[in-house]
């Protein structure tokens, strides 16, 4: 269990500072209506935190914030807490990226802390444009929105996801091809889940969209230019 190591109050709110620890056991208490801070050490493993809740208010704010080292590192939200659907959960689970931070927002809703926002330092939007190549991998980058635009086609090409640590749950990714004055063939490859490939005619356009479920990139919609 990782003791308290320090307690502060800032602009009228209660901060708690806490040691890293595989599996935390977490007690909090309020007398007061404030909003709670609770602050771990940079994550050097995996970690799992299991709350006590006493005396807290309801509709009271808790949020938590995380940091990792150099490598990712997944935290579990145990007892005590209720996830509702927030973006890069993985069920219980998040993961903080390498050398990245993390805040989750929760409330108190008389019995358990219910999630109500997750947010992943550093993660906007990344566009990529590599040169022609008869195959292509997507790069491994931490965003929320990946937009994948290779340069015209002029041959075959299959794409492929065969590395994607850095892509969370949720993140979307966006596909833009365009053909020179022949007919090309996209073949959505290893990481990549398609119905099958795609069919671009001679000097047209074509955008795939799709998502990271946690291990594939899911195609969803594919649309060709007219």
């Amino acid at each position: 269990m990782a003791a308290i190591t320090k307690i502060t109050r800032a602009q009228g709110e209660n901060a708690i500072l806490r040691a890293y620890a595989a599996v935390d056991a977490l007690v909090l208490s309020s007398f007061q209506a404030l909003p709670l801070h609770v602050n771990y050490a940079a994550l050097t493993g995996a970690m799992t935190i299991n709350v006590t809740l006493t005396a807290l208010q309801q509709f009271q704010d808790v949020t938590f914030y995380f940091t990792s080292d150099a490598t990712s590192r997944t935290v579990t939200l145990g007892t005590g807490f209720l996830q509702l659907t927030s973006i890069g959960m993985t069920g219980t689970t998040f993961l903080v990226p390498a050398s990245l931070d993390a805040t989750v927002r929760t409330v108190y809703d008389g019995v358990s802390l219910r999630v109500v926002n997750l947010m992943i330092g550093g993660r906007g939007r990344t566009t990529e444009s590599p040169a022609y190549a008869a195959t292509l991998e997507v790069t491994d980058q931490f965003a929320v929105m990946h937009i994948i635009s290779p340069a015209q086609l002029t041959g075959a090409l299959t794409i492929s996801a065969t590395a994607v640590t850095k892509w969370v749950v949720g993140d979307e990714a966006v596909f833009h091809f365009s053909t020179d004055g022949t007919q090309r063939i996209v073949t959505f490859g290893v990481g990549i889940l398609s119905s099958g490939t795609v069919t671009i005619p001679a000097s047209k356009t074509a955008t795939a969209r799709g998502f990271f479920n946690g291990t594939s990139i899911c195609i969803l919609s594919r649309e060709i230019s007219l």
